[in-house]
């Protein structure tokens, strides 16, 4: 979102004003003064709206990387329950991944009935 100044620092600086009889036209430095507070209104809407942005991607960084985490360790885990599940070549069947999956299901089942499934034999 650019943002579209009426004012730089260098016209600020300056900005010179006629001098009336006891000092400058109140009329010109307010005008100029208007000018002044719609720049910074401009400039503090832009902030507090990327202040927010930031905010808000910061927290859903944090949720990511959390999330990133806990499927870095739960692929570890399927890595180490594979190691076991190899034909003679060495490579792993598809009939093997669909029987794993058939018996997480299966725990996931008992699971959900009450029992640990390593303790039934």
């Amino acid at each position: 979102m650019a943002i579209k100044l009426t004012l730089c620092s260098k016209e600020i600086l300056d900005t010179a004003f006629s001098g009336a009889t006891p000092g400058y036209s109140s009329l010109e430095v307010d005008s100029f003064l208007d000018t002044v507070i719609r720049d910074y209104k401009i400039v503090e809407s832009n902030f507090l709206v990327t202040k927010k942005d930031v905010e808000s991607t910061q927290v859903k960084i944090k949720e990511l990387e959390e999330k990133v985490k806990n499927l870095e360790i739960e692929n570890k885990r399927y890595q180490t329950r594979f190691e076991g599940i190899k034909n003679n070549d060495k490579n792993v069947s598809a009939d093997n991944i669909n029987l794993v999956k058939r018996i997480s299901a299966l725990e996931k089942f008992v699971w959900k009935q009450g029992f640990n499934p390593n303790d039934i034999k």
